[in-house]
């Protein structure tokens, strides 16, 4: 585009466009003479494009002015298909991500030329965090562990648990699950995530760190691998959450969902009549 070549058209043969290495797209039909736009370089004369075309071009590649590559997508083996922006509407959409990247140079109180290694920051001191949270998490699971199995169920040689761990997200019951399955052979459990209390919600948004994509009920059943067989941990949700505003599945070993309405004491007395019906069942 800079270097301004010419775009000249031709007509000639089918045959000489095809001698020349003419391009032709989308398969159109084309008769025994067919027009053929050259790009040649200005001084060399070397062939740089030739396509098979009836449409009107530019004169030369410097009128496109500019070019920005909007998307890049594979149609087929070996092929690419690129979108554009040209000319005025190319400027346009650099003077919007500029735009974009001034306000978000302000919100991160950093400059343009800095930009992208206070993002870089950003991100690292977020996954620092992040990592120090589960560090905490799993340490706090862990003195859990010992006051759940306390309060087990012993349905002959199975153990039966319920706990309820207040705004603990789907990952934390998930690690608890694991834990509480490590310590016993034939365990079968159902765990809860009640909604934080409001002012503990409040004061969290007040100070910049909301708690985003947690429910107010999500729900966790899970069953050993030797306790599956007779307590499959997706059938026994699923029964749990047919009778109220939610919906959850998952294998005989982990299930996950999340209710709507429901109270702890209803979730647990559901939880334990279902399990003595399975234990009569057998």
């Amino acid at each position: 585009i800079i270097e301004n070549h010419e775009a000249k058209p031709d007509e000639m043969s089918r045959e000489e466009a095809e001698a020349l290495g003419a391009l032709a797209f989308f398969g159109e039909k084309y008769g025994d003479k067919v027009r053929v736009l050259q790009i040649r370089d200005k001084n060399t004369e070397e062939l740089i494009s030739a396509e098979l075309c009836g449409g009107t071009h530019l004169e030369s590649t410097g009128q496109i002015g500019m070019f920005i590559i909007a998307s890049e997508t594979g149609v087929a083996a070996g092929i690419r298909r690129i979108e554009a922006l040209v000319g005025k509407t190319a400027w346009e959409e650099i003077k919007n991500r500029r735009e974009v990247d001034d306000e978000i140079s302000k919100e991160l109180n950093t400059s343009f030329e800095m930009l992208l290694k206070s993002v870089k920051d950003q991100k690292y001191n977020l996954y620092k965090e992040t990592k120090e949270k589960e560090k905490f998490e799993g340490l706090y699971l862990e003195s859990r562990v010992q006051d759940i199995l306390n309060n087990a169920v012993r349905f002959e040689e199975t153990e039966i648990v319920v706990a309820k761990v207040a705004g603990l997200s789907r990952r934390g019951l998930r690690i608890l699950a694991d834990q509480l399955k490590s310590k016993r052979d034939r365990i079968v459990g159902l765990l809860v995530a009640p909604e934080l209390p409001r002012d503990i919600a409040h004061l969290a948004a007040m100070i910049g760190s909301p708690i985003k994509g947690y429910r107010p009920w999500p729900i966790l059943c899970f069953s050993s691998k030797v306790a599956s067989k007779n307590y499959p941990a997706g059938e026994i949700l699923k029964r749990i959450l047919s009778g109220g505003k939610g919906g959850g599945g998952g294998s005989p070993t982990l299930a996950e969902g999340s209710i709507a309405e429901a109270s702890l004491e209803d979730l647990t007395s559901t939880f334990l009549e279902i399990v003595k019906a399975r234990r009569e069942e057998k």
